[in-house]
């Protein structure tokens, strides 16, 4: 059972004022986090007290396991876990977005799929950058200086791979901003940083340095590599029609270097869940196509 720690004397009456805040306001959180987690077979021990008085506030269940599960995984402060809560990291995972209830399954899972990884848009405040006449060189050197929030904003199981890693493609040198590992999904991620809106070009250069990985990089056991372009504005019709239907493991994010109101942040998910869905459907109707496309050519073949 959790319970705070007591400073009283041995043989002395318990000090009221065990916590921050005067007894009143102590007894109401404990009433809360007893309420909360009444099946006290789901704590953990690698969590405080601190982390339990946030976790309750989190009126969502398949939520606050979620966050519960990642902060002892990933080994998040109390100001860290305070963080993602009021950034929606939940909420912000794509797989959330094509479909409410799946996240549900992340609960009590790996993240090995891409869509239990990427997260739009991407929440970049602790960037530091406060004015709007930015480069692309400032956002890669504010992140890499801050690259410890930044890997806990893309998720577990990242490590820096390199920076601006150089690609002798032909006669021509590219440069990718940044190249991820990720030993859940286990494979690359070639993220390219943007200001301003994702262009067809911006994907067409990630689309080209992703193939070059393919070939040229994987190593065995390794799954085919993500492409990023991280945008400080995104079209999803963009990435749909630059890319034919075949093209899979490419994103375009939006980032943020402020952290939005939930109305703002509410606002923009419902947004991207209705793009996702729509490509879903999509996708859903291209398959169909292709599979009545195939029956008849097998039915054919027969006569």
């Amino acid at each position: 059972m959790l319970r705070p720690h007591s400073t009283a004397a041995p043989h002395a009456s318990p000090s009221p004022a065990v916590l921050p805040g005067g007894p009143a306001t102590n007894l109401r959180y404990m009433r809360r986090v007893y309420l909360t987690f009444l099946n006290h077979h789901t704590l953990c021990d690698k969590l405080s007290w601190s982390h339990y008085r946030i976790l309750a506030s989190v009126e969502n269940e398949d939520a606050r396991m979620y966050y519960m599960k990642e902060c002892a995984a990933s080994h998040w402060g109390v100001r860290v876990l305070q963080r993602q809560i009021a950034s929606f990291y939940y909420e912000r995972l794509l797989r959330n977005k094509a479909n409410p209830r799946s996240l549900a399954v992340l609960v009590k899972k790996e993240p090995k799929q891409l869509q239990d990884i990427i997260r739009s848009p991407a929440i970049l405040e602790f960037a530091g950058i406060d004015h709007e006449a930015y480069k692309e060189k400032e956002l890669e050197a504010a992140l890499i200086k801050n690259m410890r929030m930044f890997l806990m904003e893309l998720g577990r199981g990242f490590a820096l791979d390199a920076e601006q890693k150089q690609l002798h493609i032909g006669d021509e040198t590219y440069s990718c901003d940044l190249v991820f590992y990720n030993y859940l999904a286990r494979c690359f991620f070639l993220v390219d940083l943007k200001v301003g809106k994702v262009t067809p070009q911006d994907i067409g250069q990630m689309q080209l340095y992703k193939h070059y990985y393919e070939r040229e990089m994987m190593n065995p056991g390794d799954n085919p590599p993500v492409g990023i372009v991280l945008g400080s504005d995104t079209d999803s019709a963009i990435v749909k029609y630059t890319l034919n239907e075949h093209e899979r493991n490419l994103f375009a994010v939006k980032y943020h270097l402020h952290l939005p109101s939930v109305e703002e942040l509410q606002l923009e998910l419902r947004r991207e869940r209705a793009a996702i869905e729509e490509a879903l459907l999509l996708s859903d109707a291209q398959d169909k196509k292709l599979a009545m496309s195939t029956r008849s050519k097998r039915k054919g073949s027969r006569k």
